[in-house]
């Protein structure tokens, strides 16, 4: 039976009939509405109500919150928008009730399917979850920075035979490090509830090793690949998810990151995946799922959601707990056993004696001295701080770093670190032969300055050429070098700069670049009623709504400037203004409703006698009352006209289909109408009297014609 009810809203009837088979094998009825309007008044009861965003999301996001404060109970909502878009799905995702933001591009029954059964049923634990049935996953118990290096070389292998490009193996590596460090070190607390590594530096943290490991799984179909890490801790909440989001979206220092913060690897994992879930179960265990689309020529986020588990996981995430001891025995397990057979203790006998060689040879291999090999560790430049396997183990000087109790029966993980220089891993085996040499060339990283500008959206030149950056921009730069910035944007006056780099791996901020209009500008104060009308200069968007006093308008040539709000019809004026002057614009808007038309064959429109953009027409605001439209073609020859009234707020929608009559190719005869002589002419359907003209004789002839919308009928003489 499909107890739960989904309710969708779209007004779009093939984005319902996608909707429909992946909800219901949820084990859902589904409820369709094509308004706000119509589900409020509906009044229905969904367990989960799935929203369907348009290009408009500003208005789209008013009409979510309606229905958002309409939910009751522990209702969930899903948004879809139509395209992938982080800061976007950062705002719908603080709504309390919105748990789940998916494109559309991305969507389809399966994935429908998922999200709806995790918001219905709960049981969202599982790596299995998110992958094809049949394909294998694999698991590791990480404990330790050491485990942690183990565990991501091994994926990266495992990777790399699945042939999976280099670009989309750094993002798994990056992404897999990233959710390690956070079930490590950003998730354990102890009994009160503190962080037990908030007080422990990174460098200690990492010969640390906890007694509750983190669970990660990995697999693979070829088209995706899948990751996930699992606490046994559960502290991670939403709105802590959301926080660091935000502020790495609009934060001014979003790109700095402090020594153990989990904030900007948050937001580099958004920004390296497919699709991102955390699935969450307080006090007992959080697991984050990262997907990668291995056949997408772009990585970006088209599927992120926070659930929360609605059944009791404590056993099935395999939670630590105490077990529970057996008191007494039954009077009939208390009985005397009989007597063994011969054979049977024969067989015991040598069981035992198997077992002892096996333990003797165990024990023998256990203290038996591991064989080690000798490393020698090398850097350009000199002075890194070298690694093995997370415990630090001195400093290379130009004859290198030298070591000689490497065990050479497992790989060892080999990190070097300089201030100043982007840090270098490596996973080798030593050799217990020779004198195993491993040579790291340090990268020097980027000196980075900020560049800002009022007003911001100006071009960046370095050395007067183009970086392709807009204010406010981030550069990477040679680092203790001198450098010439100069800021430009169109009507305004060029700024330039001298400006000195930092040292490697560190960022300025280059004081604000303030920008002065030029010279040939004239100021515009523009009102309308009603106020919050966006403004168009020359058919580009200012910034700001009305009312606003002093926008900058280019003078001494025309421009036409444009004040659009939804339900009115757009205003304009077109004006040429004088340098240095202050004008008004007071602009009425007048309420609108909509006009949609096309027709068969295309034609050219005039609405009340102003020529309009070629058919097809859509939703074209117009004034509230009659007006005549004139549909005009040259093959086949139309000339056509009618009236529309048009309502407040309501659509129109006309769809025309126009009859052909046509003469034979090479016939000496024409049609005549409006004194013009055609070979094709179109006409609205019905009966129809055609007026024929011979071209040589001059002689006419009337013809009493039957004409089909759509259809083409050849006159004879």
């Amino acid at each position: 039976m499909l107890t739960k009810r989904i309710a969708v809203i779209s007004p779009s009837r093939s984005f319902q009939r996608q909707a429909l088979p992946g909800l219901m094998a949820a084990g859902a009825s589904v409820d369709m509405a094509n308004s706000t309007a119509e589900y409020l008044s509906a009044k229905w009861q969904p367990h989960l109500v799935i929203y369907h965003f348009q290009q408009d999301a500003f208005k789209d996001l008013v009409d979510f919150k309606k229905i958002l404060a309409s939910l009751t109970g522990s209702t969930a909502a899903v948004a879809v928008i139509p395209k992938p878009n982080l800061e976007l799905t950062v705002e719908l995702m603080t709504q309390d009730r919105c748990h789940n933001v998916v494109a559309e591009e991305a969507l389809d029954a399966a994935t429908l399917a998922g999200i709806a059964a995790r918001h219905l049923h709960g049981d969202i634990f599982g790596m299995e979850k998110f992958i094809p049935w049949g394909v294998r996953v694999y698991s590791m118990l990480v404990g330790d920075y050491q485990e942690k290096s183990v565990a991501i070389a091994t994926i990266s292998e495992f990777a790399s035979a699945m042939g999976v490009r280099r670009k989309y193996l750094d993002n798994i590596e990056r992404v897999v490090d990233e959710l390690l460090m956070n079930a490590l070190y950003d998730a354990p607390v102890d009994d009160a509830g503190d962080s037990v590594f908030a007080e422990v530096s990174t460098r200690d943290r990492i010969s640390i090793k906890l007694e509750q490991k983190a669970i990660l799984q990995y697999a693979c179909d070829g088209e995706r690949f899948a990751v996930s890490v699992r606490d046994h801790y559960g502290t991670l909440e939403k709105g802590v998810i959301l926080q660091y989001l935000d502020k790495c979206l609009h934060a001014e220092e979003q790109i700095d990151r402090k020594e153990g913060g989990a904030g900007l690897g948050l937001y580099l994992v958004t920004n390296s995946v497919s699709q991102y879930f955390v699935n969450l179960h307080a006090g007992v265990a959080t697991e984050a799922v990262a997907t990668f689309d291995l056949k997408s020529p772009k990585v970006v986020l088209h599927n992120f959601g926070v659930f929360t588990e609605k059944i009791d996981a404590m056993g099935r995430l395999g939670r630590s707990g105490q077990t529970k001891s057996i008191r007494g025995r039954s009077a009939a397990a208390s009985r005397a056993a009989p007597p063994l057979p011969t054979t049977l203790k024969v067989a015991l006998a040598g069981a035992v004696i198997l077992l002892l060689v096996a333990a003797g040879a165990l024990v023998w291999t256990q203290f038996k001295k591991p064989t080690t090999g000798v490393l020698t560790v090398t850097s350009q430049p000199a002075g890194a701080e070298i690694s093995i396997d997370g415990t630090v183990r001195g400093t290379t000087t130009e004859a290198g770093l030298r070591l000689s109790d490497l065990r050479v029966d497992r790989p060892h993980v080999i990190r070097a670190e300089l201030k100043g220089y982007k840090a270098e891993e490596v996973m080798i085996r030593v050799s217990h032969s020779k004198s195993t040499i491993q040579r790291f060339l340090l990268e020097p990283l980027k000196a980075r300055i900020l560049v800002r500008s009022k007003p911001s959206g100006a071009r960046v030149l370095l050395a007067g050429k183009d970086t392709g950056k807009l204010t406010p921009a981030a550069l990477d730069l040679t680092p203790n070098s001198k450098v010439v910035v100069t800021i430009h944007m169109d009507d305004y006056e060029d700024v330039t700069r001298t400006v000195t780099t930092p040292a490697p791996g560190k960022s300025n901020e280059v004081p604000l670049f303030k920008l002065k209009p030029s010279t040939d500008w004239a100021n515009v104060r523009i009102l309308s009623q009603p106020p919050g009308a966006r403004i168009f200069v020359n058919g580009v968007m200012q910034r700001g709504k009305t009312p606003i006093e002093d926008l900058a308008i280019p003078s001494g040539r025309t421009i036409t400037i444009e004040l659009r709000i939804d339900g009115y019809v757009p205003w304009s004026k077109t004006m040429s203004l004088q340098p240095q002057t202050q004008t008004t614009i007071r602009a009425p808007l007048v309420r609108a409703g909509y006009l949609t038309l096309s027709t068969t064959p295309r034609c050219q429109v005039r609405i009340d006698g102003k020529t309009v953009d070629k058919l097809p027409i859509k939703k074209l605001p117009l004034s509230v009352g009659r007006h005549v439209i004139v549909l005009r073609s040259r093959g086949p020859y139309i000339n056509d006209t009618f009236t529309v009234q048009i309502k407040q707020d309501k659509l129109v929608n006309r769809r025309i289909a126009f009859a052909i009559a046509e003469v034979p190719p090479r016939a000496s005869f024409r049609i005549r109408i409006d004194g013009r002589l055609v070979r094709r002419a179109g006409l609205r359907a019905g009966t129809r009297t055609i007026v024929l003209l011979d071209k040589t004789s001059k002689e006419t002839k009337t013809k009493h014609v039957t004409l089909k919308a759509g259809h083409t009928t050849t006159l004879n003489w």
